[in-house]
């Protein structure tokens, strides 16, 4: 993992070095790496194949951003 973080090579570099590091840390079979929250939240449902009518619940939390720094 520090190895991509001091080459930052995750961004068109080879796909499997990030992935493979962030799946070893988190004890996982695969990593995936997106491009933004709304991909990581959109990958799994479209792993899932729904069909029209198939129920997802999920948490009633969100955040809008608009933009501006607020820290």
């Amino acid at each position: 993992m520090m190895k991509v973080v001091e080459t930052q090579v995750f961004i068109m570099g080879r796909r499997s070095e990030l992935e493979t590091a962030v799946a070893r840390l988190s004890h996982a079979k695969h990593g995936i790496g997106c491009a933004s929250g709304t991909d990581a939240l959109l990958l799994p449902l479209k792993a899932l194949n729904l069909k029209p009518g198939d129920e997802v619940i999920t948490t009633p939390f969100h955040l809008l951003r608009d933009g501006r720094d607020d820290s």
